[in-house]
């Protein structure tokens, strides 16, 4: 995606600020505030109420950034379901920060001190924090559709498909035969390159000496592979087309002219 150098550090920052709230709601709410007495209670509410204030911050910042990055122009927030997506994980959002306001100014009022940390106190705090805690929750669901949803700027700057991969990273049938081609004729002409004749050949010849002049013929598109070592009619045919478009006398013999043109000639 865009700006991939700031996409990761954001990333990092914002879910560890989310695992720091969602983690803290859940040890608070469903552990502390059952086991703690009143005076370990407020201090630990007040440790949490920090941190959630600064994990708030760092989430609201990145994912603002984000989806600046991700989304781009304004305009194109519904032209995909990444962005219809993340218009529900705000509204959502919103309404966990408002139970958030609700708790803060509970552990504001109620908190501060033992004496004031009564059991319905601690009660009304503990049903906050578990309705905050499901609303988080219901944004980590919604966040694992978007995670699997292409934004809208996903189709910009990606590079043309290669012989294998499409550019969705799918590899089809006809990409890898493409390649395989390719990877065969590479390897036809080399071979092709490092053998030679010495003897005029014509239809009926066959062993390692037709083998060279098939593989010089496959190399060049004249004849299908693989090369089998007998100079049958296809192979007749290929040497024909050959010297036809070499401008060669078109026999269907391979002596010395042919086989030079064939780069295979080793005779004197």
């Amino acid at each position: 995606m865009r700006w991939p150098i700031i996409g990761i550090p954001l990333d990092i920052a914002h879910h560890a600020a989310a695992a720091s709230w969602l983690g803290g709601l859940a040890i608070v709410g469903l552990i502390a505030a059952r086991g703690c007495s009143a005076s370990e209670l407020t201090g630990v509410v007040q440790r949490f109420a920090q941190l959630a204030a600064v994990s708030v911050g760092v989430i609201v910042g990145t994912g603002l950034l984000q989806g600046v990055r991700l989304v781009g122009n304004p305009a194109r927030l519904f032209e995909a379901d990444h962005g219809r997506y993340l218009v529900v994980k705000l509204l959502v959002l919103g309404v966990m920060l408002w139970v958030a306001d609700v708790n803060r100014r509970r552990v504001s009022g109620r908190f501060q001190r033992p004496a004031t940390a009564t059991p319905r106190a601690v009660h009304n705090l503990r049903r906050a924090m578990a309705t905050e805690l499901g609303v988080g929750l219901t944004i980590i669901g919604i966040t694992a559709a978007m995670v699997v949803s292409p934004p809208a700027v996903a189709d910009e700057g990606n590079p043309s498909p290669g012989p294998i991969a499409e550019a969705s990273g799918t590899v089809t049938i006809a990409s890898v035969t493409t390649l395989l081609t390719a990877t065969t004729s590479s390897a036809t002409t080399i071979a092709a390159a490092s053998c030679s004749i010495e003897e005029i050949l014509e239809q009926g010849a066959s062993g390692e000496a037709v083998r060279c002049l098939q593989e010089s013929l496959i190399a060049r598109s004249y004849l299908p592979a693989p090369a089998s070592g007998e100079f049958d009619d296809a192979t007749a045919t290929a040497v024909r087309d050959f010297q036809e478009a070499s401008g060669l006398d078109v026999d269907g013999v391979v002596g010395p002219l042919t086989a030079s043109s064939l780069d295979i000639w080793n005779g004197n």
